[in-house]
């Protein structure tokens, strides 16, 4: 029986309801996750240490969190498995922190913004996704000489475009921002960047394998038949998410998102 590895973050509740969704049409085929909710702004996978040949977790909250989503495992055995996927801040929204600041030709700017080749901002974009300990962590596992997939986080669902507020203080500066991304009509330019940035941060040893087309509407956002009924990690649980989080998505989206991992792996459509 073949055993894979899913590391990440509160986003690990959609892939977990996706592989459970899935699970009987792979028998000989065993998914463990591990996932802990970032904290106070801070990737979890950061609070991660090697001991010999495990991965251990640094932190109180991180270990307890582990063992929730694992079925009780507090550590991650390297040679106990045959793939590693890794699920961390590697996604649509921290890099585009830049948009507030820099801007290309092919975008809506003013004087207050500063203006680089599109070359530059997808350099920008790809130093951010390598700045993530998620990418941090894939390159490493990548020395283990087994297949290692860095999945990105979702791109946020399209009924954020409706407008409202969060009283989610990240929640909101990412509508905001998502939104006037949209009404510029800069989304598409920006989806270009984001997708070159994915390629440029491909190496030997790691495939980045993005959402496929089915669940991706407008460059970037999800359709939103995939965040209704999302469930997240919070409260070392899994949980359903709030009603203004656009950016946790469901099992199906999940459920695709695998599909495209272990179609690489396996061969298998």
């Amino acid at each position: 029986m073949k055993s894979i590895c899913c590391i990440g973050t509160s986003h690990i509740g959609a892939l977990k309801g996706g592989w459970e969704q899935m699970a009987p049409q792979w028998t000989g085929l065993k998914m463990t996750f591990f996932g802990a909710p970032n904290l106070q702004g801070v990737e979890s996978l950061g609070f991660l240490a090697l001991e010999g040949r495990h991965l251990v977790p640094t932190d109180a909250d991180v270990e307890k969190y582990f063992s929730l989503t694992s079925g009780g495992l507090n550590r991650i055995d390297l040679d106990a498995y045959d793939a590693f996927i890794v699920m961390s801040g590697v996604g649509p929204t921290r890099p585009f922190d830049l948009y507030t600041v820099f801007r290309t030709d092919e975008q809506v700017h003013t004087e207050a913004h500063t203006l680089l080749s599109p070359s530059c901002l997808v350099e920008a974009i790809a130093g951010n996704f390598r700045d993530t300990n998620g990418y941090r962590l894939a390159t490493a596992l990548a020395q283990l000489g087994r297949p290692i997939f860095l999945a990105p986080e979702p791109r946020p669902s399209e009924a954020l475009l409706a407008g409202g507020d969060s009283e989610v203080a990240i929640w909101d500066f990412y509508i905001k921002l998502f939104t006037q991304m949209f009404t510029n009509g800069d989304h598409l330019t920006q989806a270009n960047y984001y997708r070159s940035a994915l390629e440029a941060v491909r190496q030997s040893g790691v495939a980045v394998i993005d959402a496929p087309a089915e669940l991706i509407v407008n460059g970037m956002f999800t359709p939103h038949r995939f965040s209704r009924g999302a469930f997240w990690l919070q409260n070392e649980r899994y949980e359903p998410s709030p009603q203004d989080d656009f950016f946790h998505m469901n099992h199906d989206w999940g459920a695709g998102v695998l599909r495209a991992i272990l179609a690489r792996l396996t061969g298998r459509a």
